[in-house]
């Protein structure tokens, strides 16, 4: 059997760690894309991320556990016995009004399209409530939906007095 010294332990293991840093503020530099400003008859709407965490009967805790980005078929979700979809959808946006006077807002404008042409899914949980949106001020908020297991090609749209904007969600973190 082979023996290693202290300094070949310490060594190796000084060797991983700076793997392990390089490796995570590598990852770290590069970070989530860049949010877009999509612009809207009052400013404009940003998409600032997303992840989608299981949920469980017990406790609610999240229940997945890798990374993943892409899409696979919605038609392939499974529902839960009471007939809602098992995954929680976190979405963070910017709202910003570039006008000089307030407009309404709600986070109903807001909805969920699962699926090239499947349903849409209005937001279960919000912080903010409907009412104006002053002059001049950026708003980052979160909205959740429901999704199956399995998302497929999400993509949030936003309401506006113009027209329906979609705003793509192309890399969806899974916890």
């Amino acid at each position: 059997m082979v023996e290693l010294s202290r300094r070949q332990v310490l060594t190796g293991g000084a060797a991983v760690a700076a793997t392990g840093l390089l490796t995570w503020s590598w990852a770290g530099a590069l970070g989530p894309p860049a949010a877009v400003p999509v612009p809207t008859s009052f400013g404009t709407v940003s998409l600032l991320g997303a992840r989608v965490s299981g949920r469980t009967a017990s406790h609610g805790h999240d229940t997945a556990t890798t990374a993943a980005a892409g899409a696979a078929a919605a038609a392939a979700a499974t529902l839960a016995a009471h007939r809602t979809w098992p995954g929680l959808l976190r979405v963070d946006v910017a709202i910003a009004n570039l006008l000089e006077r307030a407009v309404a807002f709600s986070p109903g404008q807001f909805r969920l399209r699962v699926g090239a042409d499947g349903p849409t899914v209005t937001a279960l949980d919000t912080e903010l409530t409907p009412g104006a949106l002053a002059a001049g001020r950026t708003v980052r908020t979160w909205l959740t939906f429901l999704v199956p297991a399995s998302p497929a090609l999400l993509s949030l749209s936003f309401e506006d007095t113009a027209a329906t904007l979609s705003l793509a969600l192309h890399a969806v973190e899974v916890r």
